[in-house]
């Protein structure tokens, strides 16, 4: 549920309740509408249901339903309409048949007068067909709706504008209620203020809500296995392909929401990992720049399945008080052979000798584990290492750890032509 403001605007410095009270005492007129005083006395609860729209899935229709019940309004609508050409492009029409929203969207919305008369005027508030004078119920466009929707008067005002829309909220009376008066226009005006902002509010949670929509069903499509972790290396998010390979590899395993090593140490690697990307400041109280870290697994004696390099990069935040996220990208060593000498060879245009130490990185070994494989000297394996930094790019192992996986496990890189021309 969407909370109450504490104020009607920030420069007026009353309360909620306060600014409530005097919504009443003002709008305790005397109005053909003999319902005015009863509506008025739960002027809170129907707020209460307006910002409820922010959030809920129905939108606006349950207040527009409750404006009417309160109200005396045979229809009640938000329409969002194209600024320049007036035409509906959205919006909420409670309980009015689909027939008839659409006769109004086709042949009336960009051209009706109450609506015109709404956006030109000077001042922000509601205006009636009946007491508009330059609105005339004789208008034929007029005369057609009102018999179409079985009304006898409208009222509407802009709610909310911007470049590119206008929101206006419409309010019809049938025969049975009468028309509308003055004092009841008055008391409309008074819900323009939290209609703007409860619009305002549901536009922000929309956006919020696709954005992360839209990027959950992008790592879903990955192939490559993607965890999302917090501070506390508390799983967020997991996509399908890492959920297969936890499933597969014994040795690290998904117990709820955190991520269990079979070993002690890569545990401890795995902890440090996470703090390091996300601890705010180092020893001297100097905020970090946060770098990519790279972490190896082998498997342990006894299980065939092969090791896996580990990827950790933080995700930088817009607001620190959501906290530090770090991105756990699985690079399997048997990732369909993806990951050889070979392929780092054509891929980088590197020498055999650049590609067999690049190679080793990737699995984790150390300069002088590779050193030893290769039976080069230390002094030559950092010159490789050198010459790998410039033709990469890179700078730090790390970082050209992460390249060299990021690049040969992209989606098609498999398929790409990797010949060197003769």
């Amino acid at each position: 549920m969407a909370t109450k403001p504490a104020t009607m605007g920030v420069l007026t410095g009353l309360s909620y309740d306060r600014v409530i009270q005097m919504d009443r005492n003002e709008s305790l007129i005397a109005a053909p509408f003999e319902g005015i005083n009863e509506a008025t006395a739960n002027y809170d609860s129907l707020l209460s249901v307006l910002y409820d729209g922010v959030q809920a899935e129905q939108g606006f229709n349950p207040f527009l339903q409750r404006l009417q019940q309160l109200f005396g309004c045979r229809t009640a609508t938000l329409s969002v309409r194209d600024s320049h050409t007036g035409q509906v492009v959205g919006g909420w029409y409670q309980d009015m048949p689909a027939d008839i929203v659409a006769w109004y969207i086709a042949e009336m919305a960009w051209r009706d007068p109450l609506y015109l008369r709404a956006v030109d005027q000077n001042e922000v508030g509601f205006c009636s067909a009946h007491i508009s004078n330059d609105v005339s119920m004789d208008d034929p466009v007029i005369t057609e709706w009102c018999a179409q929707a079985g009304l006898v008067d409208g009222a509407c005002a802009i709610v909310h504008r911007d470049q590119d829309t206008f929101t206006a909220l419409t309010l019809g009376r049938a025969e049975e209620y009468g028309r509308f008066s003055m004092a009841e226009l008055a008391v409309y005006n008074q819900l323009i203020a939290h209609v703007r902002r409860a619009l305002g509010l549901r536009k922000l949670v929309q956006q919020q809500q696709s954005a992360t929509a839209l990027l959950v069903d992008a790592l879903q499509t990955l192939a490559s296995p993607i965890v999302m972790l917090d501070g506390t290396m508390n799983i967020l998010f997991s996509n399908r392909a890492a959920e297969q390979w936890l499933q597969g590899n014994p040795w690290i395993q998904r117990q709820q929401s955190v991520l269990r090593f079979l070993s002690h140490r890569r545990q401890s690697a795995f902890i440090e990992a996470i703090h390091t990307l996300t601890c705010q400041t180092d020893s001297d109280g100097q905020k970090q720049d946060l770098a990519q870290v790279v972490m190896t697994l082998e498997a342990p004696t006894g299980i065939n399945t092969g090791g896996a390099t580990l990827l950790f990069a933080p995700v930088y935040r817009h607001r620190p008080e959501d906290g530090p996220v770090v991105m756990l990208t699985i690079y399997p060593w048997d990732a369909n052979g993806l990951i050889t000498r070979e392929r780092i060879q054509q891929f980088f245009d590197v020498s055999d000798a650049e590609a067999r130490v690049c190679e080793g990185l990737c699995q984790g070994c150390s300069l002088e584990e590779i050193s030893a494989q290769l039976c080069r000297e230390m002094s030559t394996i950092r010159t490789h290492v050198k010459s790998l930094y410039r033709k990469t790019s890179t700078n730090r192992q790390a970082e050209l750890v992460a390249h060299v996986l990021t690049s040969l496990l992209r989606p098609g890189s498999e398929l790409a032509d990797l010949s060197v021309p003769g």
